[in-house]
């Protein structure tokens, strides 16, 4: 999995589904794999990238 923006891509190949692209919905939730995910804040020293 990576960011592509706000776009999380997953390689599922091996599994055999290809590039799976996974957007934010209108309340910037992510679904995946039937959870949901949310933006949380971290001190920065606890991060590996820092973005905007």
């Amino acid at each position: 999995m990576w960011w592509d923006g706000d776009v999380i891509l997953a390689d599922r190949t091996e599994a055999g589904d290809g590039l799976m692209t996974i957007e934010p919905d209108e309340r910037g939730l992510y679904v995946v794999m039937g959870r949901i995910w949310t933006w949380e804040e971290v001190p920065v020293d606890a991060a590996d990238a820092v973005h905007g």
